[in-house]
């Protein structure tokens, strides 16, 4: 009976560990709206939103942290974006020059695999400058596109999560508020979805696929893909 009791905490212990490792994401954090002009400030963040379990940039797992880090401009241009370290967050900026709708995107796919998991992180912010909010090419696998720029409690927010095709598995959209409160959100055939702030502070909204096609990484073998894109709404 005692090593019953003892293998059942081992295996509990290992469970929650498993899923504290995936309640962390990686996400950007900058103002939805710029001025021509006018530096853009970038905060880079991995650890569990909503609490303040947020890891300083020196203990990031593995390599997390020689993610890719990309500007795309209103024109469609590409400028990688340099990036520092800043305690618990790494920090990069840019000076919009032209109105339009500015795409910073964030990828980085784990060099280890954790517990048979192959770990895919992406972010992504929009900044609005001025007139003009057209969203160019599809720049990561997953991405998710808001109606607006400005958000108020109380108010719905409207968006569109996107999936490329050629991702499968098991599809899962969670808005997590700044209590830690959670909301599932399924979009309509349209790849449309909604849902209506009831607090002023920051959301995240999380999607991800998991992939179960066994494959290799890095010359070690894994069970799922697992994909997380995470995209941060702050509500006035």
């Amino acid at each position: 009976m005692y090593i019953r009791k003892a293998l059942l905490t081992v295996v509990g212990i290992f469970m929650m560990g498993l899923s504290l490792g995936f309640a962390h994401a990686i996400w950007i954090e900058t103002p939805s709206v710029g001025e021509q002009g006018e530096a853009q400030s970038v905060k880079i963040y991995f650890g569990e939103f909503g609490t303040e379990d947020i890891s300083k940039v020196a203990n990031w797992f593995a390599d997390l942290s020689q993610f890719e880090l990309q500007l795309i401009g209103p024109d469609g241009s590409k400028t990688a974006l340099p990036f520092k370290a800043n305690g618990d967050h790494f920090a990069a900026s840019f000076t919009p020059e032209s109105d339009g709708l500015y795409n910073v995107v964030l990828r980085k796919i784990a060099g280890e695999v954790y517990y048979g998991y192959k770990l895919d992180y992406m972010a992504t912010a929009h900044v609005q400058v001025g007139e003009g909010r057209k969203f160019g090419q599809q720049a990561l696998p997953i991405a998710l596109r808001p109606e607006g720029s400005h958000y108020e409690a109380g108010k719905a927010i409207d968006l569109s999560v996107l999936i490329d095709s050629t991702l499968t598995g098991e599809q899962e959209i969670t808005v997590i508020s700044p209590n830690t409160w959670t909301k599932k959100l399924y979009p309509d055939e349209k790849s449309a979805a909604s849902f209506v702030p009831l607090w002023p502070g920051k959301y995240l909204v999380e999607t991800t696929v998991s992939d179960k096609n066994k494959g290799e990484w890095n010359g070690t073998s894994y069970d799922v893909d697992y994909r997380c894109h995470t995209y941060l709404l702050e509500v006035k």
